[in-house]
């Protein structure tokens, strides 16, 4: 089998989240996306997904198939930005909606090489934890975790995976010993999350929650939950790529790992405007750059581990 065009439909599986979804974007319909997938799973001897809700997630095969179609991917998106070099012009305001943590530390140094290559265009960011209103025109693209919210006329793509794990701070295990177990955490304070979407506690086989015996501090804000952290406050659970890049933080029960969804989100008319296309191929792109950043807490290709000068 040497359809290479299917390991590009599978990346549009992951991306989109579901057979249907991916027909839209491909331009196929429903039943032949699952006839080319389960052809693809034949050829390859193993299952690339398993539902979990109404999303579509990778088992470790379609993992490293989605690995590679995204290496393709992006020497295929490589070539075309070549092409482009120097014969474009693009201009006018595209408006980003994000969270805290992706919108400050992050989208700001991926912003970078696209507006420096680009003098006439600007990007607004808009951050808060409230999904924007794409439709009602309160930003143009969307970054947002978990689900990629109401379709209607939205154009969603499941851009990274970000990896979560339980940590504590130094001086907090040096007083309090870390739990050796996860039914140890019980015994444990912890500092928590005030967001709808937040990162989980580990469950019991039946779904029983397993968290530390109370909060002494709750935080919506990543930064803030930080510093809990740092502090001594208590156990949390966070991301690999921000607890990683605190000083003092040790990561404790690492066969504890937490998977979130980080989408992509723009309004179907998006391609209508050259400048909201170019930030949103863009944004994809860093994203997909970024992959071992978001999911293993690696230094990131665009942040401040970069040190990059003015």
């Amino acid at each position: 089998m040497d359809n290479w065009s299917d390991y590009h439909l599978a990346l549009a599986v992951f991306e989109a989240g579901s057979h249907a979804a991916a027909g839209r974007v491909m331009g196929l319909s429903q039943p032949t996306v699952s006839r080319r997938m389960r052809a693809l799973e034949t050829h390859l001897g193993g299952a690339l997904f398993e539902r979990r809700g109404d999303i579509l997630t990778p088992t470790g095969l379609g993992r490293s198939v989605i690995d590679h179609a995204r290496n393709m991917q992006d020497e295929a998106a490589a070539i075309e930005r070549a092409a482009r070099s120097g014969h474009e012009r693009i201009e006018g305001r595209v408006t980003v909606a994000a969270s805290d943590g992706i919108g400050a530390d992050w989208l700001p140094g991926a912003l970078t090489p696209l507006l420096e290559a680009h003098p006439d265009l600007s990007v607004e960011l808009k951050i808060g934890f409230e999904p924007a209103n794409l439709a009602g025109g309160e930003a143009d693209i969307a970054v947002r975790w978990g689900q990629p919210g109401p379709q209607h006329s939205l154009l969603a793509r499941r851009a990274a995976e970000v990896g979560s794990g339980m940590y504590a701070s130094e001086c907090y295990l040096k007083k309090h010993g870390a739990p050796q177990t996860l039914e140890d955490v019980a015994d444990h304070v912890a500092v928590g999350w005030a967001t709808p979407i937040a990162f989980q506690w580990p469950r019991t086989p039946i779904g029983d929650e397993l968290r530390p015996r109370r909060d002494v501090m709750v935080a919506a804000h990543p930064s803030a939950h930080l510093e809990g952290l740092r502090n001594g406050l208590g156990l949390g659970v966070t991301s690999h790529r921000l607890a990683r890049a605190r000083p003092g933080l040790v990561r404790i029960l690492p066969d504890f790992e937490v998977m979130l969804d980080l989408w992509l989100v723009a309004h179907g008319a998006v391609r209508r405007s050259r400048a909201q296309a170019t930030v949103l191929d863009h944004i994809a792109e860093a994203l997909r750059a970024d992959r071992d950043h978001f999911r293993n807490g690696e230094p990131s290709r665009f942040g401040q581990e970069d040190s990059r000068p003015c």
